[in-house]
């Protein structure tokens, strides 16, 4: 059963794979939506004013992260700047106006100013990185699919040329007079047959690269044994 934190980083990926489809949208509409993000929280704010009338700030802080995450740093910024005005306009006194006369007032705008900054600057350093191990992740699977198909090669190379030096040794044994001599050829290619089948089991398929040894090992026991008989006309046991 699916754990709840596999569910949420599952989650998590998915959201963030979707940033890469609304950072890609045209400036405009990216900063079209920061704003309308900005102002929904700002509706939000003066909705609940009543029971929040402290913490003008508070909400705000979604709007950046929101910004941040699914547009770029400029996008982050700019949702810092515009909702430390509007916060100001609309919560702050005296409203409508951007003039700041409380020492408290000062402080909490700029601190939220910094903070939104470093959110913005932080969330921005956090898609490039994420950005960058999916490219490194992405060369990585393009490497392994090149060297999957060059081991594949390889090993087709490699049974071609077994199969090769079977067919020769066989002609080999038609052409000769002396019995034993053929009896050596015909053992000394069955063995080569033998090698490629224990290369060809060994060999890692699409679905698997896992070997059952004792089917392998079953296997190859037969194998060696049907490429003994002939040796001296004695099936080894």
């Amino acid at each position: 059963m699916v754990s709840h934190n596999t569910r949420l980083a599952w989650a998590m990926l998915s959201l963030f794979e979707y940033t890469f489809r609304t950072r890609s949208w045209p400036t405009w509409a990216r900063y079209a939506a920061t704003c309308a993000i900005v102002v929904a929280i700002l509706l939000v704010r003066l909705a609940l004013q009543a029971q929040f009338p402290g913490s003008p700030f508070l909400l705000f802080m979604l709007a950046v992260i929101l910004c941040s995450a699914l547009f770029n740093h400029g996008c982050g910024i700019f949702s810092v700047l515009l909702s430390a005005a509007l916060a100001k306009w609309f919560l702050i006194e005296p409203k409508g106006s951007l003039g700041v006369h409380s020492m408290g007032d000062i402080f909490g705008l700029s601190f939220f100013i910094a903070i939104g900054l470093i959110t913005a600057t932080i969330l921005e350093a956090l898609h490039r990185v994420a950005s960058d191990l999916i490219d490194a992740n992405q060369q990585l699977i393009a490497s392994e699919a090149d060297k999957d198909l060059l081991l594949r090669e390889a090993s087709h190379r490699y049974k071609n040329e077994l199969s090769i030096i079977t067919a020769l040794l066989h002609l080999q044994e038609r052409t000769l007079k002396d019995e034993s001599a053929r009896t050596a050829l015909a053992a000394t290619a069955e063995r080569i047959r033998v090698l490629g089948r224990a290369h060809e089991r060994l060999q890692r398929s699409e679905a698997s690269a896992v070997v059952d040894t004792s089917e392998f090992i079953a296997a190859l026991c037969d194998d060696l044994r049907a490429a003994l008989i002939g040796c001296d006309g004695t099936s080894y046991r």
